[in-house]
């Protein structure tokens, strides 16, 4: 069944993020009066004898609060009044879709609280050099020949720098802003940062990643947010219940998209391998080793059809751990807009622009892929049940990452330097389901991109990264399953001036795991 998302009347798209669609359940506003009484009774009487951080912090929420519920008010009446002057009625009679409501102040309140909390971490917390600022650094920031391609930690910039931005993502969605509009706020956010409240160079990467992985992330965590009515949910998207918190506004939750959600625990064996092209093997592993893995998928893969953004996303998330080991993957896609041109009982596809944040760590290999890609999406069921399910996506690596070891010394304490670059990506599945012998799977991610920004001089080239998994996986009933798979990891750096470098990792791993078919798949 497609999942359409048209709108009457002139056919265009219309965004049916569960916060935009229908009235808004909204809290009696926090006036001052009120905002007084509760610190009267709760800071002054209720948090007698803790710490004054804590007092602070609960006074800072308080006037965030007032401020907030102040201008959603204002904004939600002028909202109202405007709303009541239009004609509510398209061509022909015909109902337009309801106005979405876009709280500004609230949504820049959220840049604020998001960088202000990092910065008292590392300030305050942390008493990180980088984040004693002064007049002077940020003057000398405010220059273009600042920026530069920076070489902090891997997981850091690619995986941490996109999570902070999605909490500037997540705020401004709360507050009635579609994925387009948001980029802003994510930009916003990112270029403040980086200019204001660091000492060091503001970093190009940073920016992107940020930026970019941020809107993502945030996309995806705002609509999961949305999806379930659950306290948990806060560690999802933190954002989202923190602007119920001070507006006094609560989302409407539904409609239920969620297609289906499966996760596993297990044991195996890693081995891995790293060569240079004239020292040989220079770094090797072979230890047991743990994993963890789940994977959500948003919407209907197979029939998504509109012009909303991630009205279909798939997210997987997993990571191992061995002695003096670990590894992690992040890796998402969603629709930009999408087609489903046919469809009936036994197939169904769907086609479109997607995209992608792909993020791999490890202590052998590092990689990261920001992709636009053309994907297509097909299912077809046989007369005996079994289904045939093939995903692809092709297109432009717009950003990458990838770490240079200077492996002539590499210990616990090695440098590693970092290529960022172009190229292009290819990603493929195709999996097998037996209605009773369980589910054949076969999925292929290949990246390279050419070197544009290098910290190694001479390392002009390219960088190749290829994952392939296949696995295996027998119902038990219940929803619970068995299942084994194996990875193999091959990274491949050609250089110009300085030594070519190999990787090899091998990840073998027996599960257990759980299964979900959620509303969007029944």
């Amino acid at each position: 069944m497609k999942s359409a998302c048209l709108d009457s009347g002139e056919g265009g798209a219309r965004d049916r993020r569960p916060q935009n669609s229908g009235p808004v359940r909204k809290a009696p506003v926090l006036t001052v009066e009120r905002a007084a009484r509760y610190f009267d009774t709760i800071v002054k009487q209720r948090l007698t004898g803790l710490p004054v951080i804590v007092k602070m912090t609960f006074s800072c929420l308080l006037i965030f609060r007032v401020v907030f519920s102040a201008f959603s008010g204002e904004e939600a009446a002028g909202a109202g009044r405007e709303a009541g002057a239009e004609n509510t009625t398209g061509a022909g009679g015909a109902e337009s879709a309801p106005a979405r409501e876009r709280h500004i102040i609230p949504a820049l309140g959220h840049v604020v609280i998001s960088n202000g909390l990092l910065f008292t971490w590392n300030r305050v917390i942390m008493r990180s050099p980088f984040s004693k600022i002064s007049f002077q650094s940020i003057k000398e920031n405010l220059v273009w020949s600042a920026w530069e391609w920076d070489m902090d930690y891997f997981p850091t910039n690619f995986f941490g720098h996109p999570w902070h931005g999605s909490t500037y993502h997540a705020g401004a969605a709360a507050n009635g802003f579609g994925f387009y509009e948001a980029l802003l706020f994510d930009g916003l956010g990112s270029a403040t940062y980086e200019l204001f409240l660091e000492t060091t160079p503001p970093s190009l990467n940073d920016l992107i990643s940020t930026t970019i992985g941020g809107a993502s992330m945030g996309e995806m965590f705002h609509r999961l947010y949305l999806e379930i009515d659950s306290p948990f949910m806060v560690i999802v998207s933190p954002f989202d219940a923190l602007n119920s918190l001070l507006t006094g506004r609560k989302p409407e939750r539904g409609p239920r998209n969620l297609y289906s959600f499966s996760g596993f625990a297990g044991a195996g064996w890693l081995s891995a391998a790293a060569y240079g092209e004239k020292t040989g093997r220079f770094a090797a592993w072979n230890w047991p080793s743990v994993h963890v893995e789940g994977k959500v998928v948003y919407g209907d893969p197979f029939g998504t059809e509109g012009r909303v953004p991630y009205e279909h996303f798939e997210l997987s998330m997993g990571g191992g751990a061995s002695n003096g080991w670990y590894d992690m993957k992040f890796v998402t896609d969603g629709y930009l807009f999408s087609f489903s041109p046919s469809g009936s009982e036994t197939e169904r596809w769907s086609t479109g622009l997607s995209l992608s944040y792909d993020f791999f760590t490890s202590l052998n290999v590092d990689f990261l892929s920001q992709g636009l890609d053309w994907a297509v999406k097909y299912r077809r069921v046989s007369g005996g049940g079994t289904a045939l399910e093939v995903k692809a996506h092709a297109g432009w690596l717009g950003f990458g990452g990838s770490n240079y070891y200077l492996y002539s010394s590499y210990d616990n304490s090695v440098k590693s330097y970092r290529d960022y670059g172009t190229g292009v990506n290819a990603r493929f599945s195709c999996s097998l389901l037996f209605p009773r012998a369980g589910t054949l799977s076969l999925e292929v991610y290949s990246y390279g991109f050419f070197i544009v920004s290098h910290r190694v001089y001479g390392s002009e080239g390219w960088d190749f990264c290829n994952f392939i998994t296949a696995s295996y996986t027998f119902p038990l009933g219940n929803n619970f399953f068995l299942g084994a798979s194996d990875t193999v990891t091959v990274k491949n750096g050609r250089y110009t001036d300085v030594p070519d470098v190999d990787k090899y990792t091998n990840s073998f791993k027996l599960f257990a795991g759980w299964a979900w078919d959620g509303p969007a798949r029944r």
